[in-house]
């Protein structure tokens, strides 16, 4: 059955895909986008909306709808922006969908990233972080954005996804810090939670289109079946990985950083590649798992990770030629 799906952040990386991924399910589509000059396909209703202050056109939005995908986020650790464009416009949401009668479902795009630091099997009952403050501007954006969710009432699903490649976006944190034709290899055997865009906005329609099991907001994992590790990803990435490669442990930038976090001034202060936080989700012995994806949103994963990876890469260039 044809459902009608709200998609804010709609003419960004996920968004976009997800508008697409709904329009091949039957869906109809009502874009949310920050500037009009968004171009989408034909049938999809496009709506400009600021959602840090444009309450009316989000109401409107939402008049009618089935579920709405939450895509629209600051992707920087920037404070200002986070809290614009990530927490303010969430408070908007959850505003005006506490208001409604009936309500809306919600799927709002998490991150993977939220989970405690320190846990090594990562499922939807892994605590998350305790200490947000010593992790990336992102990931604390994410934790901050989940709180907000907290007790309100709404029902639909707090969707993790991993990091997400697809094509002009092929690189992720987990695979070292690069520099050009440098790469700093920090860790090469843990598992790295990805997952590709495709697969990733089908996960979310799915989600938009399926009540959690006992209401309420249920959180689920968005990663691929099977996942590599550095060097599986950097080897599928071919001829687009870094020439020059250079392993470094990356417990020996954690211990720098530890040291530095006992001065006060820079605690909270120091760059990803000195969070010890950030350093052990990013490098250390995890294993994930999506199996609530695959059981309860009826999800899987399409092609195999390089199949998906070499699309992705692909289209990257196909694009730019």
């Amino acid at each position: 059955m044809a459902l009608t799906l709200v998609v804010t952040g709609a003419s960004g990386f996920i968004g976009r895909a997800c508008v697409e991924a709904a329009l091949r399910r039957g869906h109809n589509v009502r874009a949310l986008v920050r500037r009009e000059t968004a171009f989408f396909p034909p049938g999809v209703e496009v709506l400009p909306c600021d959602l840090a202050a444009d309450i009316t056109t989000l109401r409107s939005a939402l008049i009618g709808a089935d579920a709405m995908v939450h895509a629209a986020a600051a992707m920087s650790g920037d404070p200002a922006r986070t809290q614009r464009d990530t927490l303010d416009a969430t408070r908007n949401v959850i505003a005006t969908l506490t208001h409604q009668t009936p309500q809306t479902r919600l799927v709002l795009v998490s991150s993977i990233a939220v989970y405690d630091a320190m846990a090594r099997n990562i499922d939807e009952d892994t605590p998350l972080d305790p200490a947000p403050r010593d992790r990336d501007g992102y990931a604390r954006s994410k934790l901050a954005q989940e709180a907000l969710l907290a007790d309100t009432g709404l029902a639909g699903w707090i969707a993790r996804p991993g990091a997400v490649f697809g094509p002009h976006r092929l690189w992720n944190a987990h695979l070292g810090r690069r520099f050009g034709p440098l790469l700093l290899a920090l860790g090469n055997t843990a598992q790295i939670p990805v997952i590709g865009l495709d697969a990733c906005a089908e996960a979310l329609v799915l989600a938009a289109e399926t009540p959690p099991p006992g209401g309420g907001l249920r959180p689920v994992n968005l990663v691929e079946s099977d996942l590599p590790d550095a060097r599986r990803y950097l080897k599928a990435l071919g001829p687009s990985a870094p020439r020059l490669k250079v392993p470094l442990p990356w417990q020996a930038f954690a211990a720098i950083g530890r040291g530095l976090g006992h001065i006060p001034a820079v605690h909270g202060h120091l760059p990803d590649l000195l969070q010890p936080r950030t350093l052990e989700f990013r490098f250390g012995a995890k294993r994930y798992t999506n199996v609530r994806a695959q059981t309860e949103l009826h999800w899987q994963s399409r092609l195999p990770f390089e199949n998906a990876l070499h699309a992705a890469v692909t289209r990257s260039e196909a694009s730019d030629s």
